[in-house]
């Protein structure tokens, strides 16, 4: 029964470190999407800074 306890404990261990990688990685992920969203977007803002300012620039 202790060795039954014991592997039990183990197993118990190694799934919650499992799932804590797994979280971890959820989180990696989910931040350099953020991130790639976040680039483009100031990408898409610059072009449009240029193009107002080369549309008032023509004035």
């Amino acid at each position: 029964i202790k060795k039954d306890r014991e592997k039990w404990a183990e197993w118990a261990e190694r799934e919650e470190q499992e799932k804590r990688e797994r979280e971890g990685q959820a989180k990696e992920e989910a931040c350099g999407l953020v991130e790639r969203q976040a680039c483009k977007l100031r990408e898409r803002q610059a072009k449009l800074y240029i193009d107002e300012y080369e549309y008032y620039d023509n004035y």
